[in-house]
């Protein structure tokens, strides 16, 4: 089986990346400066504290660094992938309808309960909107609108759904 559209995305906005750092850099330089001066004892708490926060920081800038939404998008369906935090395949028996959408800012991340049913969202304002036909509903954030739509002007000819473009001319 040949995968139709394949797109992997990260997170690349560069205030994440700034609040991630600002966080972690200003207690790592205290904590080698205490080091530096002062010297440090296995019993000094404040030393402990330091430990935890330093890997709490450290955890989350590499749980960021290693997040990814994957999208995969063919003859068998469409799969959407949030790497450590959930997935999902929707084969083209469940889906109603498919439509590459312009939204509004729905936040990052996985996102359940919104008007858009469950957004699985990294960047961006466009993207896969699915509707299923038991009444759920999906949206994929997409930064290649253009190929995923060659991608699914072409599997629409094989597949009972209704796809239609409402986003934005490119």
């Amino acid at each position: 089986m040949k995968t139709e559209f394949v797109e992997i995305q990260r997170f690349r906005q560069w205030w994440l990346w700034l609040i991630l750092l600002g966080s972690f850099l200003p207690l790592a330089v205290s904590f080698f400066r205490k080091i530096n001066r002062e010297g440090v004892s296995p019993e000094d708490f404040s030393f402990s504290g330091w430990l935890v926060y330093i890997g709490i920081n450290a955890v989350v800038f590499l749980f960021f660094l290693a997040l990814e939404l994957r999208t995969e998008v063919d003859s068998k369906g469409v799969r959407m992938r949030l790497r450590f935090v959930d997935r999902k395949v929707i084969p083209w028996e469940d889906v109603q309808s498919a439509e590459i959408i312009t939204y509004g800012f729905v936040g990052y991340g996985l996102r359940l309960l919104t008007k858009y049913g469950t957004v699985f969202n990294i960047s961006g304002n466009k993207g896969l909107a699915i509707r299923c036909k038991d009444g759920s509903r999906y949206l994929v954030g997409t930064q290649e609108p253009e190929r995923l739509r060659n991608t699914l002007q072409a599997l629409t000819a094989q597949h009972a759904i209704a796809f239609k473009d409402t986003s934005d001319p490119l």
